[in-house]
């Protein structure tokens, strides 16, 4: 499985989109800090046909140090 850093985003997005890649940076960043500040707010951001972001809480767990 290949992983696409958020670089390589920006490329495809300024290549695909006919801006530059500066402009598509701005565009990724402003996309993710609005999903990001949804998400601070308890809302969940849905993208139809791809997939929904949601904050999900865990129970706490204990961590333990094997060394010791």
């Amino acid at each position: 499985m290949t992983t696409i850093r958020k670089q390589d985003v920006i490329v495809e997005l300024s290549n695909r989109s006919g801006v530059t890649q500066k402009q598509a940076t701005i565009m990724l960043e402003a996309a993710l800090a609005l999903i990001t500040e949804e998400l601070a707010k308890g809302h969940a951001v849905s993208f139809r046909g791809f997939g929904t972001f949601e904050l999900r809480i865990s129970k706490a767990k204990l961590g333990r140090n094997p060394k010791l």
